[in-house]
């Protein structure tokens, strides 16, 4: 169950800064208080109102309208400086970045994320029928994608059943490779404003060029159309999404420990992910002909929402469980 703290604040800076980092290590969302507050100096607010006051009377009125608007209002640096996004190579969401200055965002590895170009848009793995894009307003199914270890800081990155590639360079990228080679290998490459750059083998960077035609992993150095921000994908977009091949049933639902499942007619070997609330995977399983059913055991999960995916050469489907 996603869980928020709703004010956080009225302490000194560094308090403040260490709250944030530990809500965030342990994934926790959270707001600082206050936004805006009238004072003739700094405080604990992000911005400040500038004198006269309310309190001070009506013949001021009109120069207090004038004053609490955003564009008037002062930031308070020691503040802003503490808790801002993209201050100090951090992003103040979960897993978003780091507190330090020393490295760029790390890669969520184990987590389902969409991409999002300096145009705004989202990048699609458009369900490898066609050549990727960056040009969706908003993301879904075909914009999630699950962030993999393959060696080092190098990635693998899979979007219904189907890995990202590079194409190595000689065309248009695409989502349709049922397997692993040398073109579906990225280095994920964190900046120090928490965006992330994609490097192929073949040491070019993966661009969305000017956002109208298809991504390309052709770009010698990195500029903004070579930057990418990234956050989780909730699970409930994931088991909303359509699947190739529904399967025929799923139990017990609640589960404690044992769930049973059936496959889409002929198939036979697979792949489980388990995905928590927040779109993170937190078990993974691979078999191989396991017949029209097959057996996982669920007991070491936290009690929660889950989704669970099942992968194969012809078929992706998933669907949602609650762990009891």
């Amino acid at each position: 169950m996603p869980i928020w703290v709703g004010e956080t604040g009225e302490n000194t800076n560094g308090w403040m800064h260490d709250a944030a980092a530990s809500l965030n290590s342990v994934g926790i969302g959270w707001c600082n208080w206050t936004y805006k507050r009238f004072d003739t100096g700094p405080n604990a607010a992000l911005l400040r109102i500038t004198p006269p006051f309310i309190v001070d009377g009506p013949s001021g009125l009109a120069q207090v309208l004038e004053n609490i608007k955003f564009a008037n209002c002062v930031p308070n640096p020691g503040v802003v400086s503490a808790l801002a996004p993209n201050q100090n190579s951090f992003v103040n969401y979960p897993g978003g970045g780091n507190y330090n200055g020393t490295t760029g965002a790390a890669a969520p590895v184990g987590s389902t994320v969409w991409l999002r170009g300096a145009n705004g848009k989202y990048v699609s793995g458009e369900n490898g029928a066609q050549p990727m894009t960056c040009n969706r307003s908003d993301y879904g199914a075909s914009e999630a994608f699950l962030v993999a270890a393959a060696s080092g800081t190098k990635v693998t990155l899979q979007s219904q059943g189907k890995y990202v590639s590079s194409e190595n360079g000689t065309g248009p990228m695409t989502c349709g490779r049922p397997s692993i080679s040398g073109g579906e290998v990225f280095d994920w490459l964190g900046n120090a404003d928490g965006t992330v750059s994609l490097r192929g083998t073949n040491g070019q960077y993966v661009s969305i060029g000017n956002g109208t035609g298809p991504l390309a992993c052709t770009n010698a150095t990195i500029t903004s159309t070579e930057t990418f921000g990234f956050g989780p994908v909730p699970a409930t977009v994931l088991a909303g999404r359509p699947a190739g091949t529904a399967t025929t049933g799923f139990y017990p639902n609640p589960v404690a420990g044992r769930l049973t499942y059936q496959l889409p007619a002929g198939a036979q070997a697979h792949r489980l992910t388990v995905l928590d609330a927040a779109g993170r995977q937190v078990l993974s399983r691979t078999y191989g002909n396991t017949g029209p059913r097959n057996i996982v055991d669920l007991s070491e999960l936290k009690n929660g929402l889950y989704v669970i995916r099942l992968s194969g050469a012809a078929f992706d489907t998933s669907f949602k469980i609650t762990k009891q």
